[in-house]
């Protein structure tokens, strides 16, 4: 608490909106969700630069030259109470959905390709916010969401050897939408 209070405005919402996220995140998925909130836009990469200097942020580095930011799970449910209190939770899950959904979209075709080992790589990396994606929408009742997401990962889940879960997963949300 005492670090967040020392933070500026911005850094505030954008501390409290970064907590959608688990496993970590990329600056392209922090700006994709931050700024889909309709406010004023933030400079993402500036001020998660300054959550990682306050260390607030870990930032690791990437195999293929990029970044990717995440919390440590305390600082991330502290993070995660003041998104609640701040009544956009709902929104910026929302766009953490709809920007998840498009990545698995987007791999989906690229599984069969020569370009299959990047794609899987990639959704393994982001396997924690899918799986966020797909508990949300089953406890929102948005099956129409989780089915698609689960349509798109399912090469991924048999490549990836998760079987087991991928099986739930589809017949949990098979039942849902029968």
């Amino acid at each position: 608490a005492w670090s967040h209070d020392l933070l500026a405005s911005e850094e505030r919402v954008l501390f409290r909106r970064l907590a959608t996220f688990v496993g970590g995140f990329t600056l392209e998925a922090a700006e994709a969700v931050v700024n889909n909130a309709g406010d004023a836009e933030i400079d993402v990469i500036e001020k998660i630069a300054a959550l990682v200097d306050q260390s607030l942020l870990q930032q690791e580095d990437e195999p293929g030259g990029g970044s990717r930011y995440g919390m440590l799970e305390t600082v991330r449910g502290f993070a995660l109470e003041q998104l609640a209190a701040s009544g956009e939770d709902e929104v910026v899950q929302d766009a953490h959905e709809a920007y998840f959904l498009a990545l698995a979209e987007r791999a989906a075709p690229q599984l069969h390709t020569e370009h299959q080992q990047a794609w899987l790589e990639r959704l393994q990396l982001e396997h924690a916010n899918l799986r966020e994606v797909l508990v949300r929408a089953e406890q929102s009742g948005n099956v129409c969401c989780a089915l698609r997401l689960a349509a798109a990962l399912w090469r991924f889940w048999h490549r990836r050897g998760y079987w087991a879960e991928g099986l739930s997963w589809l017949n949990r949300l098979l039942a849902l939408a029968a």
